[in-house]
């Protein structure tokens, strides 16, 4: 019989897996549509690091990330090089290990029964499939965990002194903190269940200390590297990035404990009537569950501190899997209610297999009835096809085609790249927000080939080149009489094309980074500046920076063009600065024009001074004839 049962398990385990592994990869390169920023800095930034030689425990850049996720997913791109499938495959193979590990768990906690509906629905349910399938270290933590936990429960059952599964729990302990903050709850979790052995079952803790305390020493010495990698430089570390999300805690500490009540309603709400916020990670307010599915959530979440409750009043010698259980599904929650915002499903994804596990205790017994124990099958069944259809159509089918969704994952210049090369262009240029080298970097890694410019379609257009593809959010396009009538939608984007320019004009003034102003029309408020480029780089690049980029680090343009009105002893009045084309972008002719507001202070102006300078500093690039500006009569 041990035989058959050994044998099941492995089918289970192969099932289990394979269904995992293909729902993790079906259609990986376009759900998410695209890469969002933190896939974009952990591939191209800090996972650089890895792939340059440079092995960190702790990498200071985006607030602090643990280096053993950048690892793998280096490992995976030298692989397989730099593909959206390449970029997301370390977490395809995590988040799949996720669901046999929860089946052996929930196996050993419980039964086969709970551990397999747990599994199977976390397979499918829309919480694993958001970080199993995004190139972000989140889901790292997860199994390991597990295998933390497996070990772990396997030590206490264990009636000889072997220590060899508490020698496993602390190595995969200290791996496990190795990957994300929420991690640092697994320590947690496992010492407020032995403070309750210590409390309610000590003849347990006389037999068990001391492979407890070898398994937190292993785990101590496994992240002593972390640490000190992470004190290098404190103000970097997620400690700064966790008093960032931590407004209530902070509040609370001052006396205000109303946010904390609000996120405490607002967490626990996230199963059955509000959800995560972000549409990085959901359906803005989509629950977990639907409402039959949390109403069996909710009674065996009951059930699990029934059972609880009455183990610790009845001191049971063997060790309790409903506190263990009920334990770390509180403290999975509480990063949730100690920051913002409520609900987070990536906060909170320490709790994900406890969640099922629980929502799996439904069928942990097999009544005595037969007719009894059919009738639970069955709503276990229905249970399980209503997570299916619900989750995988809204994550494979709704969310990913929603306007906010795909402008995060930067979907349309992912369409557009693909557009771009299969119709071999490549001199274009493409509106953008230009908040930071991300667009730029999205539409290089979809279209490698092309050499799209950046531009601000608010306050710049591009003369040349005359190819325009302008997409989301959409504005109102400035200098609309440039542009031929025809526009074509193309992936997300319009392609509008402008009128030949004419043969530039002789410059008015060039700058030593070679660009020259060809004319400055102003008819207040607005003055149009038209600039050609004739040598690049026209303007110092920044070294590529991570999401959030180090403390210290300038983050923005190194050039902007200046335009002041003065008055007759040269005096300030007013002035409008910026740059809104991407300097990184230009290539040597290149024609842009953007537009400035200067609205005259007072009838004392007399001149309008135009220059460049970089903003790093407040450096001003001289002209070809060594003045750090040029200066035109002011005539509106």
């Amino acid at each position: 019989m041990k035989q058959i049962g050994q044998y099941k398990d492995i089918l289970i385990l192969i099932f289990l897996t394979a269904l995992a592994l293909v729902l993790r990869l079906y259609r990986l390169d376009s759900v998410p549509p695209g890469l969002r920023v933190d896939e974009l800095s952990n591939a191209f930034i800090v996972s650089q690091h890895v792939l340059d030689g440079d092995f960190r425990f702790f990498f200071h850049d985006a607030s602090g990330h643990e280096g053993l996720w950048h690892a793998l997913q280096a490992g995976m791109m030298l692989l397989f090089g730099r593909s959206i499938t390449a970029i997301r495959s370390a977490s395809v193979v995590l988040g799949t290990l996720t669901v046999p590990l929860t089946y052996l768990l929930g196996r050993q906690l419980f039964n086969r029964r709970v551990g397999l509906f747990a599994s199977v629905a976390l397979a499918v349910s829309f919480w694993s499939l958001m970080y199993s399938r995004t190139g972000t270290r989140h889901i790292t933590t997860v199994p390991l965990m597990l295998l933390t936990f497996y070990f772990f429960w396997q030590a206490l059952q264990h009636d000889k002194r072997n220590l060899k599964q508490f020698v496993a729990a602390g190595l995969f302990m200290g791996l496990t903190l190795h990957t994300y903050f929420a991690a640092w709850n697994t320590p947690l979790i496992i010492g407020a269940y032995c403070v309750v052995i210590a409390l309610f079952q000590r003849p347990l803790l006389h037999r068990k200390w001391a492979g407890i305390l070898l398994m937190y020493a292993l785990a101590a010495v496994i992240t002593l590297p972390l640490i000190l990698s992470m004190l290098d430089r404190p103000d970097t570390t997620e400690v700064g990035r966790v008093s960032e999300v931590a407004a209530p805690l902070n509040a609370a500490r001052d006396g205000d404990y109303s946010l904390l009540i609000e996120n405490t309603i607002g967490t626990l709400n996230m199963f059955h009537a509000d959800g995560d916020s972000e549409w990085l990670y959901n359906i803005p307010g989509r629950p977990i569950f639907s409402p039959a599915v949390a109403l069996i959530f909710l009674l065996t979440l009951l059930y699990t501190t029934f059972k609880a409750i009455t183990h610790l009043t009845k001191r049971p010698l063997s060790p309790s899997p409903f506190i263990f259980l009920l334990i770390w599904f509180c403290a999975g929650l509480a990063p949730s209610i100690v920051s913002v915002p409520y609900g987070s499903l990536g906060h909170t994804i320490v709790a994900q297999p406890a969640t099922y596990l629980i929502l799996g205790l439904f069928i942990a017994n097999r009544p005595k009835s037969a007719a009894l124990n059919r009738l639970c099958i069955v709503i276990a069944a229905a249970a399980l096809i209503n997570i299916t259809t619900r989750d995988l159509t809204t994550y494979f089918a709704d969310w990913p085609t929603r306007g906010n969704t795909r402008f995060l994952y930067h979907a349309d210049y992912y369409e557009l790249g693909r557009h771009l090369t299969a119709t071999d262009q490549t001199e274009i240029a493409t509106s953008s927000l230009l908040a930071g080298q991300w667009d730029r970097l999205a539409l290089a890694h979809a279209a490698p080939a092309a050499q799209p410019r950046l531009f601000d379609p608010r306050r710049a257009i591009f003369l040349q080149p005359a190819t325009h593809y302008t997409g989301y959010p959409a504005v109102p396009p400035l200098y609309t009489e440039l542009y031929q009538p025809d526009t074509t939608p193309i992936s997300g984007f319009t392609q509008r094309t402008i009128a030949p320019p004419a043969t530039p004009p002789t410059p008015l003034v060039c700058f030593e980074n070679g660009l020259c102003l060809l004319s400055a029309l102003y008819d207040p408020p607005l003055l149009d500046l038209t600039f050609q480029v004739t040598t690049v780089p026209i303007a110092a690049v920044n070294t590529p920076y991570s999401f959030p980029p180090l403390p210290g680090t300038y983050a923005g343009p190194r050039l902007a063009i200046f335009t002041h009105l003065l008055d007759a002893a040269d005096t300030y009045k007013t002035g409008d600065d910026g740059l809104w084309i991407d300097p990184d972008t230009v290539r040597v002719g290149d024609i842009f024009r953007q537009q400035h507001i200067l609205i005259p202070a007072d009838d004392t102006i007399t001149t309008i001074a135009i220059g460049l300078y970089d903003p790093l500093d407040g450096t001003r690039i001289p002209t070809t004839d060594q003045q750090d500006q040029f200066k035109r009569p002011f005539a509106p």
